[in-house]
């Protein structure tokens, strides 16, 4: 799989494999920048099987004409990666994921994370 940060075209079209809790966002952040044509939904926590793969490929081949890429979260690249050979000939793209602490927090964060750790560390 390789990562999204080619510079695609808002013309691209698009495929999106989607299994998180609320796709919308991010569904919605790529129909603004590229021409979103399908969307394959899954529950979030799905492990993609045998029939999923069929499905996808199937998706793509239908629309493979149009010139469509594939491209779908890091979480749902995660959980492909066992399908890898099988999807290799597929152009499939991975959304990195990116974290920001709300308000400014980060500091506060990283001294609990670190005061946490070293309390546990004196208890072992």
């Amino acid at each position: 799989f390789s990562g999204a940060e080619k510079n695609f075209t808002h013309a691209q079209k698009i495929l999106l494999i989607c299994g998180i809790a609320n796709p919308a966002p991010v569904i919605d952040e790529m129909g603004k920048r590229y021409d979103l044509v399908d969307t394959l939904l899954y529950r979030d926590h799905h492990i993609f099987n045998i029939d999923d793969l069929q499905h996808i490929k199937k998706a793509y081949e239908i629309l493979s004409a149009l010139d469509v890429i594939i491209f779908t979260t890091e979480k749902d690249g995660v959980r492909l990666s066992k399908f890898q050979n099988e999807l290799k000939d597929l152009p499939i793209y991975v959304l990195p994921i990116r974290h920001n602490i709300l308000f400014n927090e980060e500091a506060v964060l990283n001294k609990q994370i670190i005061d946490f750790l070293e309390r546990f560390n004196k208890k072992i």
